[in-house]
């Protein structure tokens, strides 16, 4: 059985023990910076009302709740309904309710239906599956907001986005650095510390 240590050179090291170099204060610095910082953002992103998207934020409520029923298997299909593309959900149906009216959440069956405190709630009790509260209120608001569809991710070409301006270009040393503080500011945050030549080799590969 190992017992590891990080210990700095020259420190006595009995034997029989595995020993790791100690990583920098600026290795750890950075660190927990990030860490800090991620913690700060999420807490952040997750009060902030942003626009919805619907690969993030909608297609895995409806994959994992209203697919099986209404999506691309026409031998489990219930109601002749599919929710899986903009055509299908949007179109007129027989009791001349489309079960989405971009825009107009108050028109919309699949609204009604998630809202629904009856035997008409979707998904159905047999199912055992329940949205959530704040599932409810996604999927209203991206009706709301125009209920707009997105090809599968897979599907989507990538898009290299422009590196943002920020003010403190003293503190950026790549363009990592540049989208890291622009976040930082735009919440009003400050880095840690002034970047010094030590934060330089932390952060670039070793040779």
């Amino acid at each position: 059985m190992w017992m590891i240590l990080f210990v700095n050179s020259g420190t006595y090291i009995p034997s029989g023990l595995k020993v790791l170099s100690c990583p920098s204060p600026a290795y750890l610095l950075r660190l927990s910076t990030v860490a800090l910082l991620a913690v700060t953002l999420s807490a952040s992103a997750a009060s902030t009302a942003s626009k919805i998207e619907y690969n993030r934020d909608i297609r895995p409520i409806l994959s994992e709740n209203c697919f099986a029923c209404h999506g691309a298997d026409s031998a489990s299909r219930k109601a002749n309904l599919r929710l899986d593309y903009f055509e299908q959900a949007t179109a007129p149906r027989k009791d001349n309710q489309a079960a989405i009216v971009p825009g107009k959440p108050k028109e919309s069956l699949l609204v009604h239906r998630i809202l629904a405190t009856d035997d008409d709630i979707m998904p159905p009790a047999k199912t055992h599956k329940t949205l959530t509260a704040e599932q409810k209120d996604l999927l209203t608001r991206w009706v709301a907001e125009g209920a707009k569809y997105q090809p599968h991710w897979s599907f989507v070409a990538p898009v290299k986005p422009a590196v943002p301006q920020v003010k403190n270009k003293l503190w950026v040393h790549n363009p990592l650095d540049n989208f890291v503080l622009a976040r930082l500011e735009k919440e009003g945050l400050s880095p840690h510390r002034k970047r010094t030549a030590a934060h330089s080799r932390a952060a670039s590969p070793s040779t």
